[in-house]
């Protein structure tokens, strides 16, 4: 069970939780790493050795696993409540204006906003409906085309059940693609959330200055 994550072995129609590793051939931990190791690997009554994956499974009754989010992607808001940023992104990744997402939080904020790589083709085809000849890195700077991909996000959200703070209150549309290239993508092309953060630390901080003057 991960209850943090609102996650259960009891859960319907299917148990889900922490997906935990073990057999007698599993490594002994990180090398030179004590702190990780003993948060990530215990042993049992019976000297069987377990780790802890971090990832968040779902079993179902043809005996097949799927990985539905991420543990370490569990972050706390300023009102005390935990959001998975990894769910949110799996579930915006399925609208047609997002080809990736990042989640980004503010431990001082209870709201949230996200870096999104745009549809080329989807964003292009907004422009057309709305009359902005523009190319493809104007649009992503355009506040009309913003405000419409955000509205367009935040209904998104509303279809996948996600509670408020789970639905960004503002967007930016980024221009560069994420790659293992530019060190933004993993090899197992998922994305890496500190490089990402960091490569878009200006706009990241203009977004929540934007906020904190509505306020």
């Amino acid at each position: 069970d991960w209850p943090e994550g609102g996650y259960s072995a009891n859960d319907k129609p299917n148990p889900r939780g922490e997906i935990v590793v073990g057999s007698r051939q599993v490594a002994l931990g990180y090398y030179k790493k004590p702190e990780e190791t003993a948060k990530d690997f215990f042993v049992d009554d019976e000297g069987c050795r377990w780790f802890r994956s971090g990832d968040i499974g779902e079993m179902f009754p043809d005996g097949t696993l799927k990985i539905i989010d991420r543990k370490k992607d569990l972050v706390k808001l300023s009102n005390g409540e935990f959001i998975s940023l990894g769910k949110i992104e799996a579930g915006l990744r399925t609208s047609g204006y997002v080809d990736n997402i990042c989640i980004v939080t503010d431990p001082f904020r209870s709201d949230i906003i996200a870096l999104i790589l745009p549809n080329r083709q989807t964003l292009m085809k907004l422009a057309t409906q709305l009359e902005r000849p523009l190319n493809f890195e104007q649009l992503c700077d355009d506040p009309i085309i913003n405000q419409k991909v955000l509205e367009s996000i935040q209904k998104k959200c509303q279809e996948l059940n996600f509670k408020k703070p789970e639905t960004p209150v503002k967007i930016a549309l980024v221009k560069e693609e994420w790659t293992q290239e530019n060190n933004l993508l993993t090899a197992a092309f998922k994305l890496r959330r500190k490089p990402v953060t960091d490569f878009y630390r200006d706009q990241i901080r203009k977004m929540f200055n934007e906020l904190e003057n509505k306020v």
